[in-house]
This record gives C-alpha cells, sequence and structure tokens, in this order.
C-alpha cells in the first residue's frame, strides 16, 4: 500500500472506467505526498506476442529530448533497493516513445503493468564552457543528467564562468538569452558546478525543436497574448476575465548566436509588457485537422527555473486544444481565462529592476505525453475484436516566445 498511487488503484478496477486524473493523481494514497520520482518516471509496455524476443518501450520519445543511448533506471513495485539495477538503453527513437534495451537481460521480461523508466543519462553533445577556474565544484554523489565541457575556445562555446567579487559571474552566448539578459552573478554558496549544470540542463529543453525538415510544423498552433479586463458582476465569486485589445505578439526576430552551438531555426514573436497591473492570458488556435495536447512551459534566465504555466490534465481526458471545426474555424483553448480556469497569468519584475525578459515554449503532440520531467527549480532551490479507430502518427513541434515586461517609467523607452 505505501507505493500504491491514486491513479494506481483506479487502474486495477477491471472492466471499469473511473477516471483519476487531475494535479494530485500522482500522490501516494491515503497520504498528500507524491511518490519520489514519478514525476519524472515513464510507463512502459512490451509487445503483445507470447513466445519470442519481446521488444520494450518506454513512452518518452523526442519530444522529450530523447536520443539513441540515452539510458533508464527500471523501477517496479516492491524492488529492493538493495538489488542489482537494471539499466534501459534507448536503441530506435520515435516522436513519443522509444525502444529499449534492458542490462542486465532480462531472463523473462516481467509484466510491466506497474513497472515505470526513470531518467538516468542523456546523450548530448555537452554544453561548452570556458572558464580559469582550475576545478569546477560539484556536490557529493550528483549525476549531471545533461553534462557541460570545458572548453580553451571562445570561438565554440555557449557559456563562461569566472569568479568575481560577489559571486560567480556568468555569461551566456546562446541565441535568447545573449540578447537579453546577457551576464548573470549567482552567490558563491551554490558550487560552480551546480550553476553549470542547471544552465545545460535549461539550455537543453529551451532550444529543442522539432527541426525545420519535420512535417510536424504544421501542428504548431497559433499562440496570442492579451490583456484581461474583469468583466465580474456584484454576484460573482471571482474575477470573470475576458481578453480585450489586440494580440501583444507583436514584432518577430531572427536569433542568431556567433559563437553558440544552440539554435534557433524560425523567427521569434516577443511581447513586450508595460503595464504589469492587470491579468494577462494565453489563447491558442488550432488550424489542423487533428485534436492536439499542450503543454506551456516558462523559462527564466535569471535563475534558470522551468515552470509548468499549464498541462492536460492527463491522458482519459481527452485532447486539451480541439481540431479545426468543419466551417474551418479553429479550434481553441483559453489559458488564464475562460471556462474551467482557476487561475491568471500576473506578470512582475523584481525591485529596482527595469526590465525582466523570460521565454514562453509550447510544446504539442496528438497524444497524452508526461512533460513534467522537463520542469526545473529555480537554482535556488536545486538542493532540495470490433473496429478499431484509425492509428494516429506520433508526431511533436515546439514554438518559443519572448516576453519582456518593463516598469512604467520606461514607457517611453
Amino acid at each position: 500500500m505505501d507505493r500504491l498511487l491514486n491513479q494506481d488503484a483506479i487502474q486495477k478496477l477491471k472492466g471499469q472506467h473511473p477516471l483519476c486524473e487531475g494535479k494530485n493523481r500522482d500522490r501516494i494514497l491515503f497520504r498528500k505526498s507524491e511518490l519520489a520520482g514519478e514525476a519524472n518516471s515513464f510507463t512502459m509496455r512490451c509487445d503483445a506476442q507470447p513466445s519470442g524476443p519481446r521488444s520494450i518501450y518506454v513512452d518518452a520519445g523526442r519530444i522529450l529530448g530523447i536520443t539513441e543511448g540515452t539510458e533508464f533506471t527500471m523501477q517496479t513495485p516492491g524492488s529492493d533497493d538493495s538489488a542489482s539495477v537494471t539499466v534501459l538503453t534507448v536503441l530506435a527513437v520515435e516522436d513519443l516513445w522509444c525502444t529499449v534495451q534492458p542490462t542486465p537481460p532480462l531472463e523473462e521480461v516481467p509484466c510491466l503493468d506497474d513497472a515505470r523508466a526513470v531518467f538516468y543519462t542523456w546523450r548530448r553533445e555537452p554544453m561548452k564552457v570556458v572558464t580559469s577556474l582550475p576545478k569546477l565544484e560539484h556536490l557529493a554523489g550528483e549525476r549531471r543528467q545533461i553534462d557541460y565541457a570545458v572548453t580553451t575556445s571562445t570561438e565554440e562555446c555557449d557559456v563562461s564562468l569566472e569568479r568575481g567579487t560577489e559571486g560567480w559571474v556568468l555569461e551566456r552566448f546562446d541565441p535568447l538569452t545573449s540578447r537579453y539578459r546577457r551576464r548573470q552573478i549567482f552567490d558563491f554558496s551554490f558550487l560552480s558546478g551546480e550553476v553549470l549544470a542547471a544552465a545545460a540542463r535549461w539550455n537543453f529543453h529551451l532550444y529543442r525543436f522539432s527541426g525545420p525538415e519535420s512535417q510536424s510544423r504544421v501542428l504548431r498552433p497559433i499562440t496570442q497574448l492579451h490583456r484581461l479586463k474583469d468583466t465580474h458582476t456584484p454576484n460573482s465569486l471571482r474575477p470573470i476575465l475576458l481578453p480585450e485589445g489586440d494580440n501583444l505578439f507583436k514584432s518577430s526576430n531572427k536569433f542568431e548566436a556567433a559563437v553558440s552551438s544552440y539554435e534557433i531555426h524560425d523567427a521569434v514573436e516577443e511581447a513586450t509588457l508595460h503595464d504589469l497591473a492587470p491579468y494577462y492570458g494565453l489563447t491558442l488556435y488550432n488550424h489542423h485537422i487533428q485534436d492536439l495536447y499542450a503543454y506551456v512551459f516558462y523559462f527564466n534566465p535569471s535563475n534558470y527555473s522551468i515552470q509548468l504555466w499549464y498541462a492536460p490534465e492527463g491522458n482519459n481526458v481527452g485532447p486539451s486544444l480541439p481540431k479545426r471545426r468543419t466551417d474551418d474555424t479553429p479550434g481553441e483553448l483559453t489559458i488564464g481565462y475562460g471556462d474551467g480556469s482557476n487561475s491568471a497569468i500576473k506578470f512582475t519584475i523584481p525591485d529596482g529592476v527595469e526590465t525582466d525578459t523570460g521565454f514562453l515554449k509550447i510544446f504539442v503532440s496528438p497524444l497524452y505525453v508526461n512533460m513534467r520531467s522537463i520542469v526545473q527549480n529555480g537554482i535556488e532551490a536545486l538542493r532540495d475484436g470490433g473496429p478499431s479507430p484509425l492509428p494516429i502518427k506520433s508526431s511533436w513541434d515546439s514554438s518559443v516566445y519572448v516576453l519582456t515586461c518593463k516598469s512604467p517609467d520606461t514607457a517611453s523607452q
């Protein structure tokens, strides 16, 4: 019972079709806590053939940055922590899942209904770091999911790190951050390796795209940002917010970096906000003939946090972004206002700061994916028989947007 989750209990009701969704579906039954690592682990399955070699699959693919050689560890209920660890190495990758090979080999493929695959190591090009520091310090026992490597070439680097008088001075050369927040100082209470590990993981997820040659671009929704006005009546229990004014994503720019290996192939839309008093809301418009699941993340370059702003409640609820209608009007998803919204978007900037920029990244896919593994705390908190439906082609897409907030005093600048 210690490991039984809310959704696990529901799924064991054979012949019934109850739902267990929502943000607490991964909490342990009769407890308020979430199973450690559950948000960062993935369901597993195998071929249904009764005999012969059976392939094992993990429900994580390119949309999460999985490549050949990526490693997971396998967790099963009641497994002994002292037992040998089964490592799952990715042999082939699809957009939303991958095929894995267990090491040591399994004599017999067990029932995978309750098994989970947990991220161990990504196989990606490391982030290139220029530094004069003789040694980079790390937390004891730390294993970095996304690695970095020291280089001496200032013509091929992604960041530089040096010791300053007030803290670690980090210079960023990637296309987006170098334009808006090139230099950042981090307190000496953090190890140099902690700062770089956070930067490497943050950059990895920010600069992952389906590629210009991918046919998945047709999935990309049109995204608009609007100021919201309160239309509630005296009898309303909470504000009733509706969009007003024009779409705030007005300008579109190309971003390139002279020395960094990170790339953005498409122009990026930007919104600059001078009025921080009102609430804001996002609207996603789907012109495709396929229903989609949408996921919205906010990347903060000041502390390397990755926040999940929106995600579907779960697989059984259905896609959150409807397909194009029969009259050719797009399906839409409202975030921060509209049906079922309990929270709106509110922007702030730190005291004494005139301009603060972050990056909005939106993923979409025709099938549900557990995307919560992308989330990263800010660096200050890193320690802690019948007819069958037609198959849906696996694919995914993502896009990025710039959000800049300025104090009212800079409205004329």
